[in-house]
């Protein structure tokens, strides 16, 4: 069994030493570090810590897309996920520069948002296995918001 010990002593000593950097840095050894110290070449990060992350920049991604694209809130959720995979991947500029696409999403156009997401350089060259897959989400489950 682990000793007790003064957490917030730790805490506050390690974060005096070591500094709080939320980017990856360089440390004195030349070594890619986060964090307070955290030695991403060496131990790098847990399967937990990583869910962790997914689901803050999940969470990030889907209130990004409610507050840039408001209409997707008559969407059904799984024409608003692929929305939220597609910020996920590219962010909101990336995301907004669908213009045809979306306009077509939010007159629920499916066929033809399919077919814009299909034409365009992302589905061709970067993501062709993910534009297929959502491609066939928005055009082949056209669900309707259940109210």
């Amino acid at each position: 069994m682990p000793r007790e010990y003064d957490f917030k002593k730790i805490k506050s000593q390690l974060l005096s030493h070591e500094g709080l950097n939320l980017k990856p840095y360089k440390d004195t050894k030349g070594l890619i570090t986060i964090g307070v110290g955290r030695c991403l070449q060496i131990k790098g990060i847990s399967h937990d810590e990583a869910m962790i992350f997914l689901k803050n920049d999940i969470d990030e991604a889907a209130e990004s897309v409610e507050k840039i694209l408001p209409w997707s809130a008559d969407l059904s959720e799984d024409h608003f996920l692929v929305l939220v995979n597609m910020c996920f991947q590219m962010g909101v500029s990336g995301l907004l520069g669908f213009r045809k696409f979306l306009g077509y999403l939010q007159k629920k156009r499916f066929d033809k948002a399919g077919e814009e997401m299909l034409n365009s350089k992302w589905a061709k060259e970067d993501s062709p296995s993910r534009a297929f897959e959502l491609f066939s989400i928005i055009t082949f489950n056209p669900k309707k918001k259940e109210v």
